[in-house]
């Protein structure tokens, strides 16, 4: 009888490992198909893979239920489908389904939910789940506000290179919000997200360039950052980039490359842009003398957007 149970045993262990490696067949040929882009394909393959439990496939087919691919969009069965990935441990999902509750996408907004999702996530290292629990904590969103551990998952994910993370570690040290105050740290911080390519943090950096805040002054750096952060379509840095060439600080002068980039500017609402155009067209800096053009830009100066 011990015996028969022994062979029964093993049977079963082999046929588990049988279903495993065919498991991961078919989940590396529905991969191989979305990545060629045969989306309907993958579709196909990865859904009765999800309906057996599989963890990877749930989470991908929510993701292709979301954005369409090889399906009519549905984001309410791309919610469950997340759900039922997160549940199992899935960072990813549980990242995902937080931010959908967040923002109140595809169902009713839930702050509180949103961050217990983040919070897992984070929790297993996810480092833009690090990053979001340390916005929802410092805002108080969902949770109790605290900066203090709000700096600490900031950190967490700044140190895995995220470069939100290195930025709001930025804002922090810089404004010494739940952390010491060091305006010499935070410039290190701004530095590692803007060599990222982070337009706020490239701005950030340009200003403590310009105003010689944790870093020797410097108005050719200033420029440097705000350039790229401005060619990005950061509105902020647009507009200091058009003051760093009227004034000709850290670039040749200019008007009409700074009446370019305060037209930039003020075409997406930023007020002081709007009011320094209209400046440059009643003194005709950079452009053709206009008091018709530079009213119209006084007075959408003080529309509130």
């Amino acid at each position: 009888m011990k015996s028969l149970l022994i062979a029964l045993l093993a049977l079963f262990m082999m046929a588990a490992q049988a279903q495993t490696a065919n498991s991961d067949e078919l989940l590396n040929a529905a991969q191989v198909a979305y990545e060629k882009k045969h989306y309907v394909e993958a579709y196909q393959i990865f859904l009765p893979l999800a309906e057996s439990g599989n963890v990877t496939a749930q989470y991908k087919l929510a993701g292709m239920l979301q954005a369409g691919l090889g399906v009519g969009k549905d984001g309410a069965e791309a919610v469950q489908w997340y759900r039922k990935a997160a549940e199992q441990g899935n960072a990813h999902a549980q990242l995902n389904l937080g931010s959908i509750l967040e923002w109140g996408r595809i169902v009713a907004k839930n702050e509180v939910e949103a961050v217990q999702w983040y919070r897992k996530a984070a929790e297993q290292g996810n480092a833009t789940a690090q990053s979001m629990m340390g916005e929802m904590l410092q805002t108080g969103r969902g949770v109790a506000k605290n900066e203090v551990e709000a700096v600490q998952w900031y950190l967490k994910a700044a140190e895995q290179l995220d470069a939100n993370g290195q930025f709001m570690m930025g804002v922090m040290t810089k404004s010494g919000r739940g952390t010491a105050k060091s305006e010499v740290e935070a410039v290190q911080w701004f530095r590692k997200s803007a060599e990222q390519g982070n337009p706020a943090a490239q701005w950030q950096l340009g200003d403590m360039y310009k105003d010689g805040r944790g870093v020797s002054q410097d108005y050719v750096e200033a420029a440097k950052w705000y350039r790229l952060a401005a060619n990005q379509g950061f509105s902020i840095a647009q507009s200091d980039l058009g003051d760093m060439l009227k004034d000709g600080r850290g670039v040749s002068q200019d008007y009409v490359e700074a009446a370019k980039w305060y037209r930039l500017a003020a075409n997406q609402g930023l007020p002081f842009a709007r009011h320094t155009l209209g400046v440059m067209y009643r003194d005709g800096l950079g452009v053709k003398q206009d008091v018709v053009e530079s009213q119209k830009w006084f007075d959408l100066a003080r529309v509130r957007q």
